[in-house]
């Protein structure tokens, strides 16, 4: 859709991207009361939801709730899958502020 083209366009300028991003997923991370920690992906196909794609992760340090290791898991996973597999995506959004950024 054009909206789609429009901001997607404007992103990809702004953050230096060569191309529009087509295929965008978002990781994020919950608990419930600092246990049962799982991690999300849930991904985008030209601006629209793409259900297939969504993932589950169950994160490994359970007893241990740490927003940081749970993001760089969750990352890590999906982008070795993703290389394996030939299905990286255009753009990964992480969903947290610049320190789970730098981990």
């Amino acid at each position: 859709d054009t909206r789609y083209q429009e901001v997607s366009s404007a992103l990809a300028k702004l953050i230096g991207l060569r191309q529009i991003p087509r295929k965008i997923e978002c990781v994020d991370i919950s608990n419930f009361q600092g246990s049962d920690i799982v991690g999300a992906v849930v991904a985008f196909f030209d601006g629209s939801p793409h259900k297939d794609s969504y993932r589950k992760y169950k994160i490994s340090q359970q007893d241990k709730p740490d927003d940081f290791a749970s993001i760089y898991e969750v990352v890590e996973r999906r982008l070795r899958r993703g290389v394996e597999e030939g299905d990286l995506p255009d753009l990964l959004i992480i969903d947290g502020g610049p320190g789970q950024l730098a981990k």
